[in-house]
Parts: structure tokens; C-alpha cells; sequence
């Protein structure tokens, strides 16, 4: 709760009630900076926003931001306990 908080006031939202947003690079440095996170991955939703999930593979910190097109970036979601995995490639049977 308190890396929430944190991030928070880092990135200067108005009111505690809406989304903690700021441009993309602001956002992405603050991770960096603060956070040791790294772009892990992106996806591009229907609407056409861009989702971003960061993390630090050392701290198990991450990120979850949604990008609209016009560069604002917000945070959706922050946590611990990160960990990567991948599933073996082939057939599964």
C-alpha cells in the first residue's frame, strides 16, 4: 500500500479518486528510477489503448499501466511477488 501511495504522489494525480496518470515517459521513468522496473511486456486493446506491464525480476515489484493514444499513461495496478515462467513450446499432449 505504501509503494501505492508513493506512486502516487509521484505522479501528481489532482484527487486521490481518479487514476494516478501522467505522460508515458514520466511514468516510465519513475518505475525505472524508483522502482528498478522494466518493460516486460505490452498488448493493444480493441480501443485501441496500449497496456504496459513492468516489473523488477530482483525486487518481484510490478506495474500494470494502460496508455492512451494521446501518450497519458495511468496506473491500473501495482503489487509484489513477480515471477516469470514459460510453458514448454510443442505439443502439449
Amino acid at each position: 500500500m505504501l509503494r501505492l501511495a508513493l506512486f502516487l504522489t509521484l505522479i501528481a494525480s489532482t484527487s486521490l479518486a481518479e487514476p494516478a496518470c501522467g505522460p508515458h515517459n514520466m511514468v516510465k521513468e519513475t518505475l525505472s528510477k524508483n522502482y528498478g522496473e522494466t518493460v516486460q511486456t505490452t498488448a493493444l486493446t480493441s480501443e485501441g489503448q496500449v497496456i504496459t506491464f513492468f516489473a523488477n525480476d530482483e525486487t518481484q515489484s510490478w506495474t500494470l499501466t494502460t496508455s492512451s493514444p494521446n501518450g497519458i499513461t495511468c496506473l491500473v495496478s501495482a503489487g509484489n511477488a513477480y515471477e516469470t515462467y514459460s510453458e514448454p513450446k510443442g505439443d502439449d499432449t
